[in-house]
């Protein structure tokens, strides 16, 4: 079984700001609160390694695991964030910024075409960052890092989805992923 571990809430999330990559937000209390609530979850689990988006919100998140599971975080950055180009910044209240977000997903997920976010990522840049690390994935690792990248995961790996918002994790949730059975499971 692997682990992908959403960061806890965010000093943007918090203003509701669009944040991947130039601008690199903090935990807030109730973000660190978040990911201390998983730990009970991850205690009854064999553990053994942790590896992390480098984002500060990931790092941070993966370090609370850390301590508590005594285990080293490692940095990968396959685990980025979708690197949204000018939507960084934008306010995610904003109809037009959300939709065109949501579209270009909608393109990359459903409809199977490899747009790309202006100045930003496209489909076949993230399917390959998301490969990468499926083909490292170890049993028994925690993946520390974003809705986005969880979304691609999920997507290209077989989650049943109807609509692209059903393949966000709240922030702080979890998603397992059986190697063996290739089977999908998200925890409350």
């Amino acid at each position: 079984m692997i682990y992908f571990q959403r960061h806890g809430e965010s000093e943007t999330n918090v203003k509701k700001i669009f944040t991947c990559r130039k601008i690199d937000p903090e935990l807030t209390d109730h973000g660190q609160q978040q990911i201390k609530n998983k730990i009970p979850y991850f205690e009854s689990r064999n553990i053994k390694k942790i590896i992390s988006s480098p984002s500060k919100r990931a790092i941070q998140s993966a370090n609370i695991i850390g301590e508590a599971l005594k285990i080293e975080v490692q940095k990968n950055e396959n685990l980025l964030e979708i690197n949204i180009g000018d939507l960084e910044g934008k306010s995610e209240m904003d109809p037009v910024h959300l939709d065109s977000f949501f579209q270009i997903l909608t393109d990359w997920q459903i409809n199977h075409v490899n747009s790309r976010f202006t100045n930003g990522e496209s489909k076949s840049e993230m399917d390959i960052r998301v490969k990468n690390i499926f083909s490292i994935a170890e049993s028994d690792t925690i993946y520390v890092c974003h809705a986005g990248f969880i979304a691609c995961a999920m997507a290209i790996y077989s989650f049943p989805f109807k609509t692209i918002q059903d393949l966000f994790l709240p922030r702080a949730g979890t998603a397992t992923y059986s190697l063996k059975e290739r089977v999908w499971e998200i925890i409350k």
